[in-house]
């Protein structure tokens, strides 16, 4: 016989469970017999009740000096009653300057009892007690020069009982100036639920009488005022022109009507990440944002960190093609503002009408699919068109045998959620057989989204068609639905598009998630989704800078002392060092195992734009590391100032060779009429310099080791000098000479001149000859036609 297992004994000191009735909270239990007792005492019984004011309280006995102060007491005492007083009515004096005279009831009375004016709907806010004579007159009287003193009507409350709470009398939930602030700088924070707020004031003020739903109130309030009178649609156009934050904004009017259809608008921060990571986008669409349902599309751009950014946020009226159409339009004018390069690969679901919209906007942008809704569609139509061996659809029937079935589908559905990049997609060989059941199928189908081999895609769908030919409905479909849009998300293709790994909208839907953290839905405006959106992209812009700062300061030992990598630990993201990591460990298992490496095929640099083991190998051979420009701009830590300022981006023009006289040369007129090895040798050391830039040595230059034979070229050089100005001097004269002599006879002469040629001082020295044949003048030389 088992006997019952006695409890374990509790450690010395630790205080026995008690049973007890349940509270409303932990303050109202004492370590008195009081929390047995469920009920209030103070329940009313159905009866009217007196309220009793003491003989010497001051409210009777004495009077106040302002009204203030007589309403502070009177609080005081309707707190400790728990009851509430509303003005009836009021009186003022016959100059109409000041109220002297307050009549007060209870304020679950109704003296004056309306017809509701409601146009809809009837309105049922009544008062609880139409028939409670509690009256009290509160007056200002000569008699008592002019101090305010209390007069009771009618002490007696009937058809109602005491207050539970102080939040049930409204004019007592007016805060103070302190908690009105605090609650405005609340409300204004998009981040803050209402019911934080008002978690935070009970906090900071315990005994504070407020509701939630006053939080409500309160925050419409501050909205109202922050809108300075427009209504919503003016103060979010305002908003998009005249805000800091907004960087380029377009509306699509309606005719001639005041009136706009679509909306789109991007900021300053989104914009700057554009400009930085422009190669893939997502772009997707999240309902449920504001009260005209009208579609918020997102363009999301993927950062090196894999984080999301939103840098183009858009209202459509519909989701048709021409809406679609007229965002996109927008985004490539906003594109071509900020001088950003158009989108390599654009990642969306399978929407027809956005998709025929990209291709008319970007043509030679590459579309991709996202392989979540993909997987998650085929499982659907798995589950629903699944034909059993009797005939009979999946949804007539259920047995053990299909539950364990769906336990399979199941858990290669969650296997689906778990892949978001294709480096997480983990695959083993083509299984050659698989059972005949809705996962063998999933399995084989799993099998050609993620395998990298383009044979094993088209074996694999051989293999589904081989092992699965009763389901024709679910073959029709895929091969019908999915098949000729094979490139988009198969990631035997996709892996060629500079995507980065990215096979679903992972990241588009995060961005949508947090979002809906700011509180929008079906009752907000358009304000509120623009001021949701402003501070989504300052806390993702936050966010990416914080991983940046912490990829700068984190000191990488795994890869510290690596020489291959050479200074990338620094320049780049650690998600491209764990992947050249990779790469790196293919090609030392390729120089253990004396391997070749399997031919390249490109994928790695087409795909993440990062060098592949081949090129590590050549590398390695060359003894050089990697250097910064091996890697794509996109996994750069620091951006390149190309960016920010598209100056930079400007080159000089190309360097010509110009078209001058050559070296040694001189235009014609002036060549040389004596060869140049008749001249006397050169005595200078500097012959190989052309004569317009030669000079004289300084003394500075000589210095004081000015040796003999510097001196005597220093000597040559001036004798030369000398000479050339004697035989220009001669050239000269013996041009008018000529001259004249023309005139005369009124022949053509013919004159060739070189005033460089030196001369020898007898030549030169010497007058000159006048023949009619011939004649040597200077270093001149004149010919007669004639």
């Amino acid at each position: 016989m088992a006997f019952p297992m006695p409890p374990p004994a509790l450690p010395s000191g630790f205080p026995e469970p008690r049973e007890a009735l349940p509270v409303e909270s932990a303050d109202e239990c004492s370590d008195s017999d009081d929390c047995d007792d469920f009920h209030d005492p103070d329940d009313w019984d159905g009866q009217p009740r007196e309220v009793v004011f003491p003989s010497d309280s001051p409210l009777l006995a004495a009077t106040y000096e302002s009204s203030d102060g007589l309403f502070d007491a009177l609080k005081e005492f309707c707190i400790e009653n728990r009851m509430g007083l509303i003005t009836l009515r009021s009186q003022k004096d016959k100059a109409k300057t000041r109220t002297i005279k307050y009549e007060l009831v209870c304020d679950k009375s109704r003296y004056n009892p309306r017809e509701s004016t409601a146009k809809i709907r009837n309105t049922t806010t009544t008062k609880l007690a139409a028939n409670c004579p509690f009256k009290i007159i509160v007056q200002s009287l000569q008699t008592n020069n002019y101090e305010w003193s209390m007069r009771i009507v009618s002490p007696l409350h009937r058809d109602h009982g005491r207050s539970k709470n102080l939040t049930e009398h409204y004019h007592w939930r007016r805060l103070t100036e302190e908690q009105m602030n605090l609650l405005v700088e609340l409300c204004l924070d998009k981040t803050i639920s209402c019911r934080s707020v008002h978690k935070q004031l009970c906090q900071k003020w315990p005994k504070i009488p407020i509701r939630r739903t006053d939080i409500y109130n309160w925050r419409w309030k501050v909205n109202q005022t922050k809108r300075q009178g427009y209504g919503p649609a003016n103060d979010f156009v305002r908003t998009l022109s005249e805000s800091k934050k907004v960087w380029i904004w377009g509306l699509d009017w309606i005719g001639d009507e005041f009136r706009f259809r679509n909306a789109a608008w991007g900021y300053h921060k989104g914009g700057k990440m554009w400009q930085q990571f422009s190669s893939c986008l997502q772009i997707d669409a999240t309902y449920s944002t504001n009260c005209y349902k009208m579609p918020l599309v997102t363009v999301v751009a993927v950062s090196s960190e894999k984080t999301s950014m939103p840098i183009c946020y858009g209202l459509l009226n519909n989701e048709q093609v021409a809406s679609f159409e007229w965002f996109l339009k927008q985004v490539s004018r906003f594109q071509r503002a900020g001088i950003i390069s158009p989108p390599e690969v654009v990642i969306t679901d399978k929407d027809d009408q956005l998709r025929n919209a990209i291709r008319q906007v970007f043509p030679n942008t590459q579309l991709q699919l996202c392989v979540f809704h993909i997987n998650s569609n085929v499982v659907l139509y798995i589950k629903k068109w699944w034909k059993k061996a009797n005939g009979s659809l999946d949804s007539d029937m259920d047995d053990d045998q299909d539950n364990a079935d769906a336990a399979d589908v199941q858990e290669l559905e969650r296997g689906n959620t778990k892949v978001k990049d294709m480096k997480n997609a983990k695959l083993g060989p083509l299984p050659k057989r698989v059972l005949n059941t809705r996962a063998g199928m999933y399995l084989l189908w799993r099998y050609m989204v993620y395998t990298r081999s383009e044979d094993d895609f088209n074996q694999a769908w051989r293999q589904i068609q081989q092992t699965f030919p009763r389901q024709e409905r679910i073959l029709r479909y895929l091969k019908d639905t999915y098949l000729p849009l094979k490139r988009e998300w198969a990631c035997c293709y996709t892996r060629y598009y500079r995507n980065f790994g990215l096979i679903t909208t992972a990241l588009a839907e995060s961005n949508h998630h947090s979002l809906k953290t700011y509180h929008l839905s079906l009752r907000s405006d358009l304000p509120d989704v623009e001021a949701a959106t402003a501070s989504q992209t300052d806390d993702k812009r936050q966010l990416y800078k914080d991983k940046i700062q912490r990829a700068n300061t984190t000191i990488r030992n795994q890869f510290s002392g690596r020489k291959w990598l050479g200074q990338l630990p620094l320049t780049v993201t650690r998600w491209a060092l764990d992947q050249l990591d990779e790469i790196h460990r293919l090609v030392e298992s390729s120089e253990v195992s004396k391997k070749m490496l399997p031919p390249c095929t490109g994928s790695t640099k087409t795909q993440y734009g990062l060098p592949c083991a081949h090129r590590l190998l050549e590398l390695a051979l060359q003894d050089e590391p990697l250097k910064k420009e091996d890697l794509d701009p996109f996994w750069h830590i620091k951006r390149s100032r190309d960016i920010d300022d598209p100056l930079l981006q400007i080159k000089r023009p190309p360097m010509r060779i110009p078209k001058g006289r050559p070296r040694n040369s001189e235009p014609f007129g002036n060549e040389r009429a004596i060869p140049e090895q008749e001249f006397a040798p050169q005595g200078s050391t500097r012959s190989g310099v052309q004569r317009s830039a030669r000079r004289n040595y300084s003394q500075f230059e000589l210095g004081p080791t000015l040796d003999e034979e510097d001196a005597a070229d220093l000597h040559d050089q001036q004798l030369r000098r000398k000479r050339r100005k004697v035989a220009v001097s001669v050239t000269s004269q013996a041009a008018r000479q000529q001259a004249k002599r023309q005139e005369d006879t009124n022949k053509p002469i013919e004159r060739h001149s070189a005033l460089e040629v030196e001369e020898n001082p007898e030549i030169t020295e010497s007058s000159p000859a006048k023949e009619t044949g011939k004649e040597k003048v200077g270093d001149s030389i004149t010919v007669a036609t004639d």
